[in-house]
């Protein structure tokens, strides 16, 4: 069986989803990192449910490690800085934010998307679609979409996946031996709005207030009129953009 780095790799034809096949693999294994990737993805997804578009050349991929689910949090922020430290690695020119809670913005357009589940045991799965050669069409999208090849990155799927893979192995190393703050740190200076008016959509409200970073745990911090208040979920926008909710 091949591997990346410390993960066993199995690559398929076609997939509905990565995050369903790593979920089914997390019951059939112990002790194992693993990572499941697939040419095509018919029925991949994105946060809160919504469809993560698929397009021939992409990369897309879930991996499969156990780890403490208290410290989600901050794994969901290892994983952003890790793929914020790949694209600059790939094109130390262009212009790449982080962007809350596990974005990655190239050009102030979405260019990496990223769904952390449970499943069996003590595994996370960690989904990772990159649009490394295709964007979709973003009339009716979110955010705006770009690809890596846009910004003039050229890569195969599996060759971004591999400097990735070792990154993130690095950072999981750096978060294991001497805590989170240096990475948080790392992470925050290069975010998205921060300092800034937002607005968080959340599932059932919405939150103004300015962006004051992160906590110990990766969890928003919002300073609105009443107090600093912790978000855990939602989607960001600076004030002026959420009016047509495009970044």
């Amino acid at each position: 069986m091949n591997k990346i780095e410390n993960y066993i790799w199995e690559d398929f034809d076609e997939l509905g989803s990565t995050n369903d096949a790593a979920k089914e693999k997390s019951a059939t294994v112990s002790g194992q990192n693993f990572i499941i990737t697939t040419r095509k993805q018919t029925n991949g997804r994105g946060r809160r449910g919504r469809t993560w578009i698929g397009l021939e050349g992409n990369l897309f991929a879930s991996l499969g490690l156990e780890f403490e689910l208290r410290y989600l949090g901050q794994l969901s922020i290892v994983i952003s800085l890790s793929l914020f430290e790949t694209i600059k690695k790939l094109n130390p020119n262009v212009l790449v934010q982080t962007k809350w809670p596990n974005d990655i913005l190239i050009n102030h357009a979405k260019a990496i998307g990223v769904l952390i589940e449970k499943g069996e045991g003590d595994y996370l799965i960690i989904g990772i679609g990159v649009n490394v050669c295709n964007a979709p069409e973003t009339k009716n999208l979110l955010y705006l979409s770009t690809s890596l090849k846009d910004t003039n990155i050229q890569i195969d799927r599996i060759e971004f996946l591999k400097l990735f893979m070792n990154i993130f192995n690095q950072n999981i190393h750096l978060l294991q031996t001497n805590g989170f703050e240096n990475l948080r740190e790392k992470w925050q200076a290069n975010v998205y709005g921060l300092n800034k008016k937002i607005v968080v959509n959340m599932e059932n409200e919405k939150l103004e207030g300015i962006f004051k970073g992160i906590d110990e745990n990766g969890t928003l911090l919002l300073q609105t009129t009443e107090a600093l208040k912790k978000v855990y979920a939602g989607d960001v926008f600076l004030i002026d953009e959420e009016k047509d909710a495009r970044i």
